[in-house]
């Protein structure tokens, strides 16, 4: 969700990096407690109660509805306008430097 954040305001290629590095650092901890997470989970031999696996999965729906909203208001805030709802993690084309 912060990337949105950064293509409000067109920020210069000279600190264009920065941000990157900022989401690197913070990518790298959460990767290492999702691996400890999911190898404690396979590791159990009976899966937990019925009622803490669903509560867990609740969470999502809020989730994914704040993120469905987030990405329509994109194009109302973002320089490219509409095109910005194409700029989405699962329609990107896969073209190295296809923006510069």
């Amino acid at each position: 969700m912060p990337l949105y954040l950064l293509k409000i305001e067109m920020i210069p290629r000279e600190t264009a990096a920065l941000p990157s590095l900022v989401f690197v650092l913070f990518t790298f901890p959460a990767r290492l407690l999702s691996g400890w997470a999911y190898g404690r989970s396979q590791r159990r031999q009976t899966p937990r109660h019925w009622f803490f696996r669903w509560t867990g999965r609740l969470p999502f729906l809020p989730a994914v509805a704040l993120y469905v909203l987030v990405v329509f208001f994109t194009q109302y805030t973002s320089w490219n306008g509409v095109w910005s709802l194409y700029e989405q993690h699962a329609l990107l084309v896969p073209v190295p430097f296809f923006g510069m």
